[in-house]
């Protein structure tokens, strides 16, 4: 990769990250005066539901609270992660922001969390901490302080070791670059 791509790559990524922790600073109230003023933004105006509207916008909260809480029960998510899952089951966009804010107000989405469980779980399946340093930071957009916090913790040596019963080559060469491709660097 050209050093300018890399440069380009890193800027977006540290651009998506200062946007998420902009973000993660706003506090959002969830009420019925809310709810109705986020749809009628989203739609500007549209009488669809004009006499039940608070009433089935409340419900519509609750269905797609349980629905994301149910994916956050089972295991961590990233931002990224719960948004798509939450779009392939269709979610109304004038929703989901204020979804996703709410869960991480009340501590049920944490970026902290999901970048250790993540890391973890690479780790024990034998990657090294390039490629999930790359998978967290680029297709989960977690920023690089979360990252770090989580790699203190995790023993790349025994995921070295792990993935070194996976490869089995006795050539030398394939074999570091079973490892290269894994995550580790040529210095390990």
């Amino acid at each position: 990769m050209s050093s300018d791509k890399r440069q380009m790559i890193e800027k977006m990524i540290a651009e998506s990250q200062s946007k998420r922790e902009e973000h993660s600073k706003k506090r959002v109230v969830i009420d019925d005066e809310s709810l109705l003023m986020h749809y009628q933004n989203f739609h500007q105006g549209s009488p669809e539901r004009e006499i039940e509207a608070e009433k089935d916008l409340m419900e519509e909260w609750r269905y797609w609270r349980e629905r994301a809480m149910n994916f956050l029960v089972r295991r961590e998510h990233s931002d990224v992660e719960l948004r798509q899952k939450l779009r392939q089951r269709s979610v109304p966009e004038w929703l989901l922001d204020l979804l996703i804010t709410w869960l991480e107000d009340q501590g049920y989405l944490s970026l902290e969390r999901f970048a250790y469980s993540y890391a973890k779980n690479r780790a024990d399946l034998g990657y090294g901490p390039i490629r999930v340093r790359y998978e967290l930071s680029a297709e989960h957009q977690i920023p690089n302080r979360f990252i770090n916090e989580a790699f203190r913790e995790i023993d790349w040596e025994k995921a070295e070791k792990v993935a070194a019963r996976k490869i089995r080559h006795t050539d030398p060469f394939k074999y570091r670059a079973a490892l290269y491709r894994r995550g580790f660097s040529s210095a390990d």
